[in-house]
């Protein structure tokens, strides 16, 4: 995968401001710049660090399963991305 070159802005509070800005030129060069896995089900993106929600393997309760209960259960944790 390329770099990708975003202008660095002189304020912290002017990221978002030039990410919408050149929110055109920015996925353009992503699209460009990122081959996307054919089993890859979503993307997350972001400007700083941001929680996203993961379906993790969950352990079946003991004893045996209420009717209707999935057969894979997962449970949803928000993880740091």
């Amino acid at each position: 995968m390329g770099h990708i070159h975003v202008k660095r802005p002189a304020e912290p509070h002017l990221v978002g401001a030039l990410a919408v800005a050149d929110h055109q030129d920015i996925e353009d060069a992503l699209i460009d710049a990122v081959e996307v896995p054919e089993e890859a089900r979503s993307i997350s993106v972001s400007l700083d660090r941001v929680s996203v929600p993961m379906e993790e393997p969950r352990q079946r309760p003991a004893g045996r399963p209420k009717k209707g209960a999935p057969k894979k259960p997962v449970e949803r944790n928000f993880r740091m991305a």
